[in-house]
């Protein structure tokens, strides 16, 4: 999650050169998307893109909510900021 790289950049980045994927989980695990808050979701999935993308030096493209529960919002929002799967 965002949180984590924003804490520990190093070990994010760590796991990118050793060749994993890197992928977006909201910036805390207990944050679940809600139908409510359509501009709050899309901070959040940005936010966690950039620290993702500063920790491991790659833009993520793939996502997972915690939970795996997105909002109704969460699929048009991922596929807007370039995330090739969810």
């Amino acid at each position: 999650n965002g949180l984590a790289a924003e804490r520990f950049p190093e070990i994010v980045r760590a796991v990118a050169d050793a060749g994993h994927e890197i992928n977006g989980h909201a910036w805390a695990n207990d944050q679940i998307m809600r139908d409510d808050d359509p501009e709050g979701e899309l901070a959040e999935i940005r936010r966690c893109t950039r620290v993702l993308e500063q920790a491991s030096g790659v833009r993520p493209v793939g996502w997972t909510s915690p939970g795996s529960a997105g909002s109704a919002n969460t699929l048009d929002f991922l596929k807007g900021e370039g995330y090739l799967w969810n």
